[in-house]
């Protein structure tokens, strides 16, 4: 499957109200991270993989080293507007996130 196919599926399901709320609830409350839940459904949902410990642990670290503290940041910015701009670059900053997820849990 391309990336662009793997983008869509996980938009499609993600984009799910119900969906990104249990993800998020179980990231916050449980550590989960977000793309390694959809990674596990969609790899059940379409090739019944069973993922390689090197692979998850590969994800795992690359997630914390990029996409936490770019999470951190757009988070911190949340606590009001700061300054003009803090919306817009709160909103690049989680399209950053979900690139660098997209590359990671696909690559």
């Amino acid at each position: 499957m391309s990336l662009s196919d793997y983008e869509g599926w996980v938009r499609k399901h993600y984009g799910k109200h119900d969906v990104m709320q249990a993800c998020l609830s179980l990231q916050d409350h449980h550590h989960l991270m977000v793309p390694i839940l959809l990674h596990a459904v969609w790899l059940a949902q379409h090739q019944n993989w069973r993922v390689r410990a090197q692979a998850y642990h590969r994800a795992m670290v690359l997630i914390r080293q990029f996409v936490m503290p770019l999470r951190a940041q757009r988070k911190m910015l949340r606590g009001g507007d700061i300054f003009d701009d803090a919306k817009i670059m709160r909103q690049r900053l989680k399209k950053t996130e979900i690139a660098l997820e997209l590359d990671i849990m696909h690559g």
